[in-house]
């Protein structure tokens, strides 16, 4: 399409690329990948995978509420199917439309209404494999209540020495009044990574992102 006009999508198309099968190994956050001001509200997914175990969210209201996607189907299911159903209906980005065919992972957040959280949440993607040609499918699906208050940073750490493929969708739905942050900072500037990235918001009246 045009918005992938100048990238070199036939390198990218040279690779087989494949996906693992999510085990808790032991995995190791490193500490300079964990923002100071973030040490007890960081939220980690392997691999696409969140790990609540490399988490540390104790210093986080008990009201937010943050799982796996699946998990978050159990109960938030109407809700979760719903706004996905719009979402790929709308998407024209071909990348972020091979995310939501094939992301049967990733991390839920809600945010309650007339929450205010005071500290950054840093969302850390790890991504580690001893596999070549890795491909990784991330995705976070953030619901900020009414009023509330958030600022979410994404960062994305890789201990891969191959090829590696990630394709990484962020999505937010925004209620009446609430008022969210999304800070990226991308530090994959091997040759060998391809990062495709789409972040989406859907706002209701008066919210801010």
């Amino acid at each position: 399409t045009e918005s992938y006009r100048y990238v070199p999508l036939r390198k990218l198309f040279e690779k087989k690329y494949q996906t693992l099968n999510f085990s808790e190994e032991v995995v190791e956050v490193p500490e300079e990948s964990i923002l100071p001001e973030c040490e007890n509200t960081l939220i980690v997914l392997v691999n696409g995978h969140y790990v609540k175990k490399l988490s540390n969210t104790t210093g986080l209201s008990s009201k937010i509420v943050i799982s796996s996607v699946p998990d978050a189907m159990k109960t938030y299911g109407a809700f979760l199917t719903n706004h996905f159903t719009k979402t790929v209906k709308d998407e024209i980005d071909a990348f972020a439309t091979l995310n939501g065919a094939l992301s049967h992972e990733g991390v839920f957040i809600y945010l309650p209404p007339n929450m205010c959280v005071d500290q950054p949440i840093q969302i850390l993607h790890l991504v580690t494999s001893k596999e070549k040609s890795l491909f990784v499918n991330p995705r976070v699906q953030v619901f900020a209540g009414s009023n509330s208050e958030s600022t979410f940073i994404s960062t994305c750490e890789t201990v891969v020495l191959d090829a590696l493929l990630i394709n990484h969708v962020t999505d937010f739905a925004i209620e009446e009044n609430a008022h969210v942050t999304y800070i990226q900072s991308l530090t994959n500037t091997r040759e060998s990574v391809f990062h495709f990235d789409a972040t989406r918001a859907s706002l209701k009246k008066n919210s801010v992102f």
